[in-house]
């Protein structure tokens, strides 16, 4: 009876719809972003330029997370994920048929912010529908397959190659694909908070564990697809070796998701949150030694991405427990932002630590900006043991 109660057949398809949608599109922009920066370099565009393209996809997080919820209030939410998807159908055309960089400037800051909107909106729609008895282990669900759709892009350019209309159909056909359960879908019901400044003190102050996790997060992940290789490369791995240090910390991504959902309905959040934290500190640490150690590094940078990857799977469901009204599109759109401005911030900070140490610089920048994370955790957490409050 409890079973039913938590998870009924509407509810079970709803939440089906949502997390297939996010996982399939996922799996598009895996296979995008890498191919669009392989078809600019067999044009010719020099690295800068490919950077940039790529960045204005990136920008378009930090213009679009405040607007989303006054999309989701004014469309509803299943309106609002159909629009994103149409739109995201439209930008991959149009993106094969202009070859000017020009265009494609303004085409991926458009692809960027439909992308974030529906992220926006499926994250809404998971954490709304899903039970507080069983939203670590759903949260978990969602976690693991977007991870290992978006790590299935880069195969899909294996397969497909980069030449012609092959690899933009597919796209197309996954998105398109995507949005069909949508439309058999029951969104969540209810009134979207649409925000402002007191609406983002508000969540910032009741959801500041969630928060300063999601800004972790974005200057850790930003920091490690940009920087991990070179560290790779400077402590004497070749090239194969650096780039296959990303897929390591892919795998650690996946390994915890279904385990750390699993803990987040039996634990208290903020407590895993501060194990996590603990766990990335200490591998950051490490790391310098573990490089010149026969199979120390794979094994440092698999529980390095649990750490991180637990740490985004106990934050997204934390906000769920948190802000269960209205308020939640609110909350998951400053949580994009606040991603975003991480994002932004990471990859000058360890430019200047690689630049101050060849070797150790980046893993030591990453050991300090987990200590900070953890400080914060132990500080935040304590604040709120006078008050009683749990998970």
């Amino acid at each position: 009876m409890m079973a039913e109660a938590i998870l009924s057949p509407d509810r079970r398809r709803s939440l089906a719809a949502a997390i297939f949608c996010t996982s399939v599109v996922g799996t598009t922009m895996g296979l995008i972003s890498p191919l669009l920066s392989l078809i600019l370099d067999r044009r010719g565009v020099d690295g800068q330029m490919i950077g940039l393209s790529a960045a204005a996809q990136s920008l378009a997080v930090l213009a679009v997370s405040p607007v989303a919820p006054l999309l989701i209030s004014r469309f509803g939410m299943r309106r609002a994920a159909g629009g994103c998807i149409l739109i995201i159908l439209a930008m991959l055309v149009l993106l094969r048929l202009f070859e000017n960089l020009g265009a494609w400037f303004a085409l991926r800051f458009i692809l960027g912010g439909a992308v974030t909107s529906l992220f926006i909106c499926t994250q809404t729609w998971v954490n709304r529908m899903a039970p507080p008895q069983a939203r670590g282990r759903i949260v978990g669900a969602f976690g693991f397959l977007w991870s290992a759709g978006y790590a299935m892009g880069p195969l899909t350019i294996r397969l497909a190659g980069t030449e012609g209309w092959r690899p933009f159909l597919i796209a197309l056909s996954l998105v398109a694909v995507a949005g069909l359960p949508l439309l058999f879908a029951a969104a969540p019901e209810g009134e979207v908070h649409r925000g402002g400044l007191a609406g983002i003190g508000g969540i910032l102050s009741r959801g500041g564990a969630a928060m300063a996790a999601i800004l972790f997060l974005g200057l850790m992940d930003s920091t490690a697809i940009s920087f991990l290789p070179i560290f790779g490369l400077r402590n004497g791995l070749d090239q194969a070796d650096a780039v296959t240090m990303l897929f390591a910390q892919e795998l650690g991504i996946l390994a915890i998701q279904l385990p750390v959902g699993w803990a987040v309905d039996r634990m208290d959040s903020r407590r895993l949150l501060l194990v996590l934290s603990l766990l990335a500190f200490a591998v950051c640490l490490l790391l310098p030694l573990l490089v010149d150690v026969a199979f120390g590094l794979w094994p440092s940078l698999f529980l390095l991405s649990v750490a991180t990857g637990g740490i985004w799977t106990v934050s997204l469901a934390l906000m769920g427990q948190i802000f269960e009204g209205g308020h939640l599109a609110s909350a998951m759109a400053l949580r994009s932002l606040i991603y975003g401005i991480g994002s932004i911030a990471g990859p000058p900070i360890a430019g200047l630590a690689l630049a101050l140490h060849t070797r150790s610089g980046l893993p030591w920048m990453m050991a300090a900006v987990c200590a900070l994370f953890l400080l914060l955790q132990i500080v935040l957490h304590s604040a709120r043991e006078p008050r009683g409050a749990g998970g």
